[in-house]
């Protein structure tokens, strides 16, 4: 007999399997990053269509089966009000790329699943490219450091005023930004 799970989850990622299928990446409190199958959700009849929107907020059922976590149930909490922002999605697609490339798999954290939550709802109040930016750099950075990789001050000092920065400094703190992540890729 299979066990179900029930959870509440941040759609990140999803992408289509087979003729209906769909995969996501999910980021929950209680599991982690966890990778669920959805059976079928890309019929127009399926119940499970509405409940699993990317970069949503969503309880999730699913049950732990031989090879893979399937859905069985996907209700919609919350749909961030970000979908109307270009640069709040932009930035909240990176920030969604870049927690479905750094976080283990299954591994919970609470502090990460808080910073999360906070960063996309944060995304919310992205009007322009800069500001976009911002706000990814600050959550990328804060994600560092929550992992363990730790910031230099100079970059936490850059963020901290970021607000005024030339198109120089933040071309700095881009490449910095870039080469550290690389590098933090390699050694995985």
């Amino acid at each position: 007999m299979n066990v179900r799970y029930r959870t509440r989850g941040i759609i990140l990622e999803a992408k289509d399997q087979r003729e209906a299928d769909r995969a996501f990446s999910v980021l929950t409190k209680e599991f982690g990053l966890v990778v669920l199958w959805a059976i079928s959700c890309r019929k127009i009849a399926s119940k499970l269509r509405g409940g699993l929107c990317a970069l949503s907020c969503s309880d999730i059922e699913f049950v732990q089966g031989k090879n893979r976590k399937t859905v069985t149930d996907a209700r919609l909490v919350s749909l961030h009000p970000i979908s109307h922002n270009l640069e709040g999605l932009r930035a909240a697609m990176r920030m969604a790329k870049t927690l479905t490339l750094l976080l283990p798999a299954e591994d919970p954290d609470e502090r990460v699943w808080e910073l999360a939550l906070r960063s996309l709802q944060g995304c919310a109040d992205v009007r322009e490219p800069k500001e976009g930016r911002v706000a990814y750099y600050g959550f990328f950075w804060n994600m560092m450091d929550l992992l363990g990789y730790g910031v230099s001050r100079d970059i936490r000092a850059a963020l901290s005023g970021a607000s005024g920065l030339s198109l120089a400094q933040e071309r700095d703190i881009a490449a910095a930004t870039k080469d550290r992540f690389h590098a933090i890729l390699i050694r995985s």
